[in-house]
């Protein structure tokens, strides 16, 4: 390849990228929460955290960025207009969860697949919230910021580490399979 980029990982970011696209655009993305309007639980930041598990940190960083972009244009509040709050944190969150992984990544993969679904998830919620006070102290002060980090970050993080681990297992399943998927009770 010309670009030096593997397909493969083209393919994986490319199509982690439109599934972060489409939880965004249907709103699947958005967990309603307890809380209350204004308080969703947000899944868009797994399949960047995803690409950077299954395929390292350019295409961890690559699905970030597309869902940064998308966040940015969506944007109705005039908050996520600067690619200081939409995309940088974003494109952080491929290159975090990758690094949190790495460690993990030959003796205990899935372990290192939760890690690095917490350690992906808080780092968005961090670093948006971050950016957003920091560039907008007065709509989004730090008390709000703490408010909501620890009101729905915590359980995104948990959310994040489960199906980061259930997705990226279930992938490696397939591939040690030669891309066959298993039926229930086969073999057994």
């Amino acid at each position: 390849m010309a670009s030096g980029i593997p397909l493969r990982k083209i393919v994986i970011a490319g199509a982690l990228g439109a599934v972060a696209i489409v939880l965004g655009a249907t709103r699947l993305g958005f967990i309603p929460w307890v809380l209350g309007p204004g308080f969703e639980l947000t899944v868009m930041a797994v399949p960047a955290i995803i690409g950077a598990v299954l395929e390292g940190p350019i295409v961890g960083m690559s699905v970030g960025l597309i869902f940064g972009v998308f966040s940015m244009v969506q944007d109705t509040s005039g908050l996520f207009k600067n690619p200081l709050t939409a995309i940088l944190p974003r494109v952080l969150v491929g290159l975090l969860a990758w690094l949190v992984y790495l460690p993990f990544a030959k003796r205990l993969p899935r372990v290192g697949a939760a890690f690095a679904g917490l350690a992906g998830s808080i780092g968005n919620t961090v670093l948006v919230l971050g950016a957003l006070t920091l560039m907008f102290p007065k709509t989004v002060p730090f008390s709000l910021a703490l408010k909501v980090g620890l009101a729905n970050g915590v359980m995104e993080a948990v959310i994040a580490a489960v199906l980061t681990v259930a997705v990226v297992s279930a992938w490696r399943g397939l591939e040690s399979r030669g891309g066959k998927a298993r039926l229930a009770g086969e073999g057994d």
